[in-house]
Order: structure tokens, then C-alpha cells, then sequence
């Protein structure tokens, strides 16, 4: 059992020590919207408690904001949430032994703080995704604040003199820094991070979202396979999600604009023809920024770690929508292209 008033080590051994002997967790870490949201409804279908951004929801809750470097107090805290929400289940459950999935956006903790943290997961996976369409997204639900909109403008209605106010924007991240350049240094620090879990010799894995889409069921198996998870039904974790409240604790609002279409979801849909974003679509300096970041990309698909590359005849045969001859070599060409790339070298 949890001492009473615990300090951050009572927390961390805590958590450590229920992980090792009994339970299990999964930690899903990557870029803010990477479609991490559906990979942690995804994989908490087949565990006990799936806790979204633990570190993230304390920290709006202690400070009222979310780009911060989280600090000792909001470190603490989280970790005490989630041993409550640990014992709860388990009291609930009856279970002595449950799996828990904790998401988390990179960006966050202090190198200092993920070192600590990186100890307790059985098992770390960095989800990635193209980072044109990453990019898109991202601008796409920051104009809802700066232009006092419902929802995310729909493509066709992102104008380029929206697009133009949003790079020139600041980050309310304690550093007044320039809008483009804090995407570009969270991707850096997201490389950097894979350095970390390298070096201390966590169990990790890459999940590329868009490849995951391509063919969910055999990455998700690919994944349990990796993280040594076996006898899991794969078709629920791929389709007709369940959306029992218990298993999901978010504490931020669930019908907020960033993970709403994803909670709203019974499936991890497929990929179509008609997400991807073009280069040209940005300003010159946007692009400047996205080809610092696409070797940072392409650096985690190449990874000796990436969980699921399908194969060249898959990616360039199989039909995505109802087009015909639309697949992901020409509707995804950069995904398609780090992809072929690894699976070149890997081969």
C-alpha cells in the first residue's frame, strides 16, 4: 500500500515496484496530434485503465495553462493521481493484477523528469506521424483561439493570411517563443527524448499512426508482439470500441475539440486519399521549418525499434478510398517515402 504523505521517490517506487511485480503499463508518448488519442482508446480496450495525459491535466490544473515545463509540484501530483486511479481499479475490478495505459504528449516533462518517469512503464511506445499533416493539424486547432472559432476551419477555408497570423504568433510557453519554432524544438526534443530511452535501456517501440491505419491489425499485433502481450483480441482493439467510463479517465474535458472525434470513434479508421497536406500548401518559412523536422522523422521510422513497416508491394497496391489507382505511394508520399526507406536499409 501507498505510505501516507508520500514524497515523489515513495511515489515513483510505488508505481516501479506494482508494475514489476503485478501489474503492467503501457506509456504511449509522441507529438501532439500524432492520433495518439486513438491509439490509447485502441490499446485500453484490451487493459483495465487507460489514463490520458496525466502530466498534461495537472498541469492546466495547477496553473490554468498546458505548454509549461512541468515542475516537482505538478510532477508529484500527477503521480499521486495515478496511484489513486490504480488502486481504484483494482478495488473495483477485485483484481490484484491490472494493465494500465497512460498517453502523454511529448514536450512536457524536463529531460530530468522522463528519465525518472521512463523507470516505471513495462513498456514505451512513440507514436509518430507525417509531419506536414501533424503541422496542418496543429495550425488548424490554434485558430480556433486566435480567431474565436467553434472548430478547426475546414481546409478548404484555412486561408493563407490565417495560416501567416498563426506563424507569427507566440507560445504562451514562459519563453514568449515564436509559434514555429516551438513546433520545430518539441520535435527535437521528441528525437531527443528516443536518445534517452536508448540510452537507458527502456523497452520501447515506433508506431507510425498512418501505417497503423494501413493495416490496424497486424501493427496492433506487431505491437503486443514487441511489448511480450499475448492471447489479446486484436478485433476489439481494432473496431466496436467500448467507451465504459471506468476504463477511460481523462481529466480535462472529454468533448474538448482535440480529442473529441477520437472518443466519439467505435474504430481506428482507415487511411484514405484525402488527408495528406502538401508543401506547397505552407509559407516559405513554414516549409523551411518542416524540412529541419522531416529528417527528425524519418530518423524514428528508420529506428532499429519501429514495431510495423508493411511492405512495398502493400504500400503501393493496396487502394485507399474509393479511387481507383489512389494509394498510399501517391496520396501519403511522405510517409510512403520514409517508410520505403526503411524498409531499403532494413532489408
Amino acid at each position: 500500500m501507498l505510505k501516507e504523505n508520500p514524497d515523489i521517490t515513495d511515489l515513483e517506487n510505488y508505481l516501479s515496484e506494482e508494475f514489476r511485480s503485478n501489474s503492467s503499463m503501457t506509456f504511449i508518448y509522441g507529438r501532439a496530434r500524432s492520433a495518439t488519442t486513438i491509439l490509447e482508446i485502441s490499446l485500453g480496450q484490451a487493459a483495465d485503465l487507460t489514463y490520458s495525459q496525466p502530466f498534461t491535466s495537472t498541469l492546466q490544473e495547477l496553473t490554468g495553462g498546458t505548454n509549461a515545463i512541468i515542475d516537482e509540484e505538478v510532477y508529484k501530483q500527477a503521480l499521486m493521481d495515478l496511484s489513486r486511479s490504480l488502486d481504484q481499479v483494482k478495488e473495483e475490478t477485485g483484481k490484484n493484477s491490472v494493465s494500465v495505459v497512460v498517453k502523454e504528449v511529448n514536450g512536457r516533462l524536463s529531460p530530468a523528469f522522463l528519465e525518472r518517469w521512463l523507470k516505471i512503464p513495462n513498456y514505451t511506445v512513440l507514436a509518430i506521424r507525417d509531419p506536414l499533416i501533424q503541422t496542418m493539424s496543429l495550425m488548424r486547432q490554434k485558430a480556433i483561439g486566435i480567431f474565436h472559432l467553434d472548430a478547426p476551419p475546414p481546409r478548404g477555408e484555412f486561408s493563407q493570411d490565417m495560416m501567416t497570423v498563426i506563424e507569427d504568433s507566440i507560445v504562451n510557453d514562459g519563453l514568449e517563443t515564436p509559434y514555429l519554432q516551438f513546433q520545430e524544438e518539441k520535435w527535437q526534443t521528441f528525437q531527443d527524448d528516443l536518445r534517452i530511452m536508448e540510452r537507458l535501456g527502456v523497452q520501447h517501440g515506433v508506431l507510425d499512426t498512418t501505417l497503423m491505419r494501413l493495416n490496424p491489425s497486424q501493427s496492433l499485433a506487431n505491437l503486443y508482439n514487441a511489448m511480450g502481450i499475448g492471447e489479446v483480441d486484436i478485433d476489439s482493439c481494432v473496431s466496436g470500441f467500448s467507451s465504459n467510463q471506468i476504463r477511460f479517465f481523462d481529466k480535462m474535458d472529454r468533448n474538448r475539440d482535440t480529442v473529441r472525434k477520437a472518443y466519439q470513434s467505435d474504430s481506428i479508421l482507415p487511411v484514405n486519399d484525402t488527408e495528406a497536406v502538401q508543401m506547397s500548401t505552407f509559407s516559405r518559412r513554414a516549409q523551411d521549418s518542416l524540412r529541419r523536422i522531416l529528417p527528425v522523422y524519418t530518423d524514428f521510422m528508420l529506428s532499429s525499434s519501429n514495431v510495423y513497416l508493411p511492405s512495398p508491394t502493400e504500400m503501393r497496391d493496396q487502394a485507399l478510398g474509393a479511387k481507383d489507382g489512389v494509394t498510399l505511394s501517391n496520396a501519403h508520399p511522405v510517409t510512403y517515402g520514409a517508410a520505403m526507406l526503411a524498409n531499403t536499409i532494413n532489408s
